[in-house]
């Protein structure tokens, strides 16, 4: 999609401007967020996030707002398009006109890809925030609170036999895709027998024997990378470094005890940076996010900033940073 330009003037039949019937008072919410939040946004402040040319853009303003109300409204994003169109609240607030279709659902997932491929993901919380600041909100505020929820990645709990298993397969299956002609003898034919091809993980255990079998291969897997660059190298390296012990004069490596393993070990090859967290008596796979909020009674109450760290962080540790 091209570069949007700035936002064209609001038409004199836009919902903000026409919808004065009854039901709705002018110092409802929606006639609140149209002119502080809705206004503070331009969409040329989003034009790093598009193309040079192509076919002109859904007004990224108008897809970071409905954004903000799917957050307070908690719907998805096939209801928020149909909130778009069917609601005069939320057409008030977007600044609707009659000539509006709404859009496919697709396209807010897309743009939310687009802020976290061009790194704006705090962008819209910090709009917000400016304008909550610009009306005075949080003058002679005294009271913050500070609570951490956990964030879960979109990975499978696996088992250690699994872990090792499916680091392998991503390395064998690399060096066969970009060095075919290793296939046609020994070693790498032999692996890409056994570990080429996805198969159904959660079914093996990790039993002694099946360690064992998985630490040979995984590094003998290794040897045959030699100099090659090859794909998920270098978690498999670490993996392995984490789950078996091979020392000079052994005749293949040794399985760690599962007392001796780190905390902080890698839980997943597909995505080697997520590790596990604990909190009280819950435990996940994915990061740790720490909410800050206002505090003061009888005051509306504002987030004002949101920290994402290692899932083992401690809350009482991100009193001082905060």
């Amino acid at each position: 999609m091209a570069k949007p330009k700035s936002n064209a003037q609001m038409r004199l039949d836009s919902a903000h401007v026409y919808d004065d019937a009854e039901g709705i008072p002018q110092d409802d919410w929606c006639r609140l967020f149209f002119e502080h939040i809705y206004c503070a946004f331009d969409d040329a402040a989003f034009a790093d996030m598009y193309e040079t040319l192509g076919r002109p853009p859904i007004s990224p303003s108008q897809l970071a707002c409905i954004t903000i109300l799917q957050s307070m409204y908690k719907v998805s994003d096939r209801a928020a398009v149909k909130a778009s169109i069917r609601w005069r609240d939320w057409r008030i607030a977007l600044g609707i006109s009659p000539d509006y279709k709404g859009f496919d659902s697709t396209v807010l997932v897309r743009f939310r890809q687009r802020l976290l491929r061009n790194g704006r993901e705090r962008g819209l919380f910090q709009t917000v925030l400016e304008q909550v600041s610009k009306l005075g909100l949080l003058k002679e505020r005294r009271k913050l609170r500070v609570d951490a929820t956990n964030l879960v990645a979109n990975v499978a709990y696996l088992s250690r036999g699994d872990v090792i298993q499916e680091a392998i397969r991503v390395v064998v299956a690399d060096l066969a895709e970009r060095y075919p002609k290793l296939l046609r003898r020994g070693p790498l034919y032999r692996l890409h027998r056994k570990y080429g091809a996805e198969v159904w993980v959660g079914l093996g255990g990790s039993g002694e024997h099946r360690l064992r079998r998985l630490g040979r291969d995984g590094f003998a897997v290794l040897e045959l990378c030699e100099q090659r660059e090859v794909s998920g190298r270098a978690t498999l390296e670490r993996i392995l470094d984490e789950h078996f012990s091979l020392d000079e004069g052994d005749d293949e490596p040794q399985v760690r005890p599962e007392k001796e393993l780190d905390a902080d070990r890698i839980v997943t090859p597909h995505e080697p940076d997520v590790r596990v967290g604990k909190k009280r008596k819950k435990s996940w796979i994915g990061d740790k996010v720490h909410i800050v909020e206002t505090a003061d009674k009888g005051q509306t109450n504002f987030i004002t900033e949101v920290l994402v760290t290692h899932p083992r962080v401690d809350d009482s540790t991100m009193i001082e940073p905060i």
